[in-house]
């Protein structure tokens, strides 16, 4: 898991999802510590912007569904950070994988995952509601020409302090994200 702001593509999960069903609803919720289904997730430290990628295995045009959400830390009535998050829904990325492979010894993305050429980005209510608020940008899905990698440009994190990617494998046998924050 990343732990700071990286000027680089950085692969979330040294193990690709394998998720049949999503964990999270699309909606808002507390919660308390994390448990291992809260375990794709990034901290955004000072960030402002983020590049996903997507990559998976399986054949090219196989699915898989991400629901991104932003949690923010809460304090306690003395103003110390807390265990608890309040989880805001983001949006939800469907992506089509394309024949594009990482090369043979690959270790971000081997040779047996693809790469989505196929991005759509569909930002949940909150999430247009901060990209209106701060003037920053509107979240845009790049998908290019066939087997080009596609990439969702999020210039709009609403100022959380963690992103979480909930996956479900529509399709494909496993998913993954790749990430790059930009700072401030």
């Amino acid at each position: 898991m990343l732990g700071f702001v990286d000027v680089h593509l950085s692969r979330l999960l040294a193990a690709a999802s394998t998720a049949t069903s999503f964990v999270l609803a699309a909606a808002s919720t507390v919660i308390k510590g994390y448990s291992a289904n809260y375990q794709t997730r990034i901290p955004v430290g000072r960030a402002k912007t983020a590049h996903i990628v997507v990559s998976g295995t399986d054949a090219a045009d196989e699915t898989l569904s991400i629901r991104v959400f932003g949690a923010y830390r809460l304090r306690d009535a003395a103003g110390s950070l807390t265990d608890e998050r309040l989880i805001q829904y983001l949006g939800l990325i469907e992506a089509t994988l394309g024949t594009l492979a990482g090369p043979a010894a690959g270790v971000a993305v081997g040779a047996s995952e693809l790469i989505a050429d196929g991005l759509v980005w569909t930002p949940s209510a909150f999430m247009t509601a901060c990209e209106t608020a701060y003037n920053e940008g509107t979240g845009t899905a790049y998908s290019g020409t066939s087997n080009d990698a596609g990439m969702l440009i999020l210039p709009c994190l609403c100022r959380c302090d963690e992103l979480i990617f909930d996956f479900d494998m529509t399709g494909a046998a496993s998913g993954n994200v790749h990430v790059m924050l930009q700072p401030v």
